[in-house]
């Protein structure tokens, strides 16, 4: 049951979400929201490795320096320079693409990347005092936005990807209770933090 919840916690890492939520979008939306100029396969290429592999490898050279213990970061203090660096990175990355962009191509890309990113950035500031579950930060700013985007089109597309992301976030969450990586208050608030950001910040793409 440990090594299950621990591979359910690995394969939904936070890390992963924008690479998901990009999928999602790309293979469920019935409107185009990305540019023909950017073919799906090399935009989702381009998302993975900026806010996965990128960032994981500073993790590693972390772990290498003796910075942080190990993968995990369990510690709350240890915590604080992955989460700003990562914050920074994705912030990075969102400029590049707006000051790139052509016109309004890429706004539907940097409305989700500005709201990954503010969710880091809350999430790197609330551990200067409280660990906050990243994890359900992560799920539930997944749902948030799916939840947005099934109001949107009236549930016809998007109900059934809601209900799994629903059913996946909870599974998640009981998986870091498991774990005893967090106390439930740290799960919630995570998840609701994660759900409002991104359901506000979802509703920019149609306006």
């Amino acid at each position: 049951m440990r090594l299950a919840a621990i591979i359910i916690s690995a394969l939904l890492h936070p890390l992963l979400m924008p690479t998901l939520i990009f999928a999602l979008v790309l293979y469920y939306s019935p409107i185009s929201f990305f540019p023909e100029s950017r073919p799906p396969m090399i935009l989702l290429g381009i998302i993975f490795f900026t806010t996965f592999v990128v960032p994981s490898l500073s993790v590693w050279f972390l772990i290498k320096q003796k910075i942080i213990s190990n993968i995990y970061i369990e510690d709350r203090k240890e915590r604080i320079i992955p989460y700003f660096f990562t914050a920074l990175l994705y912030l990075s990355f969102t400029l590049l693409i707006h000051f790139q962009s052509r016109g309004h191509d890429d706004f539907t890309l940097m409305v989700i990347l500005g709201s990954i990113t503010a969710c880091i950035f809350l999430v790197a500031i609330i551990n200067l005092f409280w660990k906050i579950s990243a994890h359900s930060v992560s799920a539930g700013g997944f749902f948030g936005m799916m939840l947005k985007l099934c109001i949107y089109f009236s549930g016809e597309i998007f109900l059934g990807p809601l209900l799994i992301c629903g059913i996946v976030s909870g599974l998640l969450m009981t998986c870091r209770l498991y774990l005893g990586a967090h106390n439930t208050y740290q799960i919630f608030a995570g998840f609701l933090l994660g759900t409002l950001v991104s359901f506000i910040s979802t509703g920019f793409l149609f306006h």
